[in-house]
């Protein structure tokens, strides 16, 4: 018997984006000078958890 395929959860792929976005954000914020080096982070809200970018 064939083995159903498992589909990914849709707050899994909502959360993939988010965090794309977010590192897009970072990367930006660091090209433009706004947020060098230890100076902090980015977070970001999805549904009931936070994303957020290490500092240093």
């Amino acid at each position: 018997m064939a083995r159903p395929i498992k589909k990914q959860a849709p707050g899994r792929k909502k959360q993939a984006q988010a965090r794309k976005n977010l590192v897009e954000a970072a990367r930006a914020m660091n090209a433009l000078g706004i947020n060098q080096g230890a100076a902090g982070n980015i977070s970001l809200r999805i549904d009931n958890a936070m994303l957020i970018t290490p500092s240093g």
